[in-house]
This record gives C-alpha cells, sequence and structure tokens, in this order.
C-alpha cells in the first residue's frame, strides 16, 4: 500500500511514516524506482472526467500550465495596475484563454500578460465569460480575447524595483 485514504486528519501515518527514509541503494533503488514508475503510470492512465455537455468550441486549444499575469481593466478602459496577480492558465486558444485562480475575480475584463522566454511580455484583453468554483477549492475563468495591449507588467517590474532601491537608500542612510 502507497497511500493510507482517511478522512480522519489525525489518523496514524506512522506505517508510511515509517518507510519514508533514505534514498535506497543499487538494486533495491532500481526496485523502488520501478515501483514509483508504476505508480505515476496508473496515475497517467486515470480516466479523464467525462464532459457533461457537448463542446462548443471550434478552435483548438492547447494546455497551457504557465503563470500569466491578470490586470483588471475598469469599466472607463484604465487598468489597475496594483491589483494585477498571477494565476496559472489551463488552455489558450488563438481566441481566448482559461485559467485557475484563488479569489473571485470582480471585473469583466483583464489584461492577460504571457511572458516570452526572451523576457518581453505579450499582452491581451480578455472578456470574461464564465467563472465557476471547481472541486479542488480553485476558480476556473475564460473567455474571449478582445485586442492588444499594452502589459502592465514592465511597469510594476519598475515600480518594485524603484521601491527597493528606494528601500536601500533608506536603510544604508540610517547605518
Amino acid at each position: 500500500m502507497l497511500f493510507a485514504a482517511s478522512t480522519n486528519p489525525q489518523a496514524d501515518l506512522s506505517p508510511i511514516a515509517g518507510r519514508i527514509g533514505p534514498a535506497p541503494r543499487d538494486r533495491d533503488a532500481a526496485r523502488g524506482d520501478s515501483h514509483v514508475r508504476q505508480q505515476v503510470q496508473l496515475v497517467m492512465l486515470r480516466p479523464q472526467a467525462e464532459r457533461r455537455l457537448p463542446d462548443r468550441r471550434v478552435e483548438k486549444r492547447m494546455p497551457f500550465p504557465y503563470p500569466v499575469h491578470i490586470t483588471p481593466v475598469e469599466r472607463d478602459g484604465r487598468s489597475q495596475v496594483g491589483e494585477t496577480l498571477v494565476v496559472i492558465g489551463k488552455h489558450l486558444s488563438e481566441l481566448g484563454f482559461d485559467f485557475y485562480h484563488t479569489d473571485p475575480l470582480p471585473h469583466r475584463r483583464v489584461i492577460a500578460s504571457f511572458e516570452m522566454p526572451n523576457g518581453e511580455w505579450v499582452a491581451l484583453v480578455l472578456e470574461l465569460n464564465w467563472c465557476r468554483f471547481n472541486h479542488h477549492g480553485y476558480y476556473d475563468s475564460g473567455g474571449r480575447f478582445l485586442n492588444v495591449a499594452a502589459s502592465p507588467v514592465p511597469l510594476i517590474e519598475d515600480i518594485k524595483a524603484e521601491a527597493a532601491l528606494l528601500a536601500r537608500r533608506e536603510f544604508d542612510s540610517t547605518e
């Protein structure tokens, strides 16, 4: 048995804890590695959740499990740079994006900023069309891209760097 299933937070896990220790050596390591691989394969082969409704999307989606900066946009079009948060992407298509986050989002429009490998940012205005709370304790939201925007993330990084510099100067002047 690899895992002990219990709803009791006070459950005795000592049988499991007793198996955790230094990494096994040589032949034992190969045997343990094989067992780990078997368990991971079981997880990877588990059935995916069945869709209750047919998928109406026509555009191709790709998994996108990367951090993305989300900046709320007010009704007057101003971005709320100070309220930028980082979410984890779920799927990306040419027309839209969906993602996971921990708190409800009160804004209907946001700027989604995607960091590129070269350090540049691609930012798109996203109109959020839906949000649902999932059974893992996260929100899952998504919507359609409306247009290209300037990413507020470099501005946020500049503000943080300037604040750190000012704090360092303040600290140095007190010594």
